[in-house]
């Protein structure tokens, strides 16, 4: 790759559509990064009145930095097809025109569905801690410890331990570092 072709394909690329619609894309860094990787654009559907409608990918796996040209990433742009929601007909992307896990939704229909499959999960994990706390309790356990374990910066486990008597932080710290931890986190719970 030279600096000029780099620079040939680094710029924002935008598209108008109808009704005040239009595609703004630029080349992703990974193309940039990975020898081979082909050429990929993300592009952001902007609404009328400029609210993003959401981004996805377009590709074209016969291309990549070596051999790709603006006129490539434009045609690629144009490739890029827009549709009406399948459930309250606002734009969206046409999955069959770019890679897209949104399944011929809007962005704001996605993102509703992806939030309640999310309070859902957090609802049956409430339930199961709950169910667990009272089991524990008959059993004659008076708090829960939650501590996250971390091990280095992103790597961390969540743990969990009943106890009989109120503990304190200096103790259960001691037992968060114990466990491997470089930072003490932990909340204490009363049954």
């Amino acid at each position: 790759m030279t600096k000029s072709t780099r620079n040939a394909l680094s710029q924002i690329y935008v598209r108008e559509l109808t009704e005040g619609l239009s595609l703004t894309a630029e080349v992703s860094l990974c193309v940039f990064m990975f020898p081979g990787y082909p050429l990929q654009l993300k592009v952001i559907l902007n609404r009328q009145d400029g609210t993003p409608g959401g981004d996805a990918f377009a590709v074209n796996r016969n291309r990549s930095i070596m051999n790709a040209t603006s006129a490539d990433v434009v045609r690629l742009l144009n490739a890029v097809a827009i549709q009406p929601c399948s459930r309250c007909s606002a734009p969206a992307f046409d999955p069959a025109t770019i890679e897209t896990n949104r399944g011929g939704l809007c962005e704001s229909c996605f993102l509703q569905d992806l939030n309640q499959r999310l309070d859902a999960e957090m609802e049956q994990k409430r339930r199961q801690i709950a169910r667990r706390d009272r089991q524990m309790k008959s059993r004659g356990m008076k708090y829960r410890i939650a501590a996250w374990i971390r091990r280095g910066e992103c790597d961390y486990d969540k743990e969990e331990w009943y106890v009989t008597s109120a503990p304190s932080r200096k103790s259960t710290a001691a037992r968060v570092r114990r466990e491997g931890s470089t930072l003490v986190d932990f909340e204490v719970f009363k049954l």
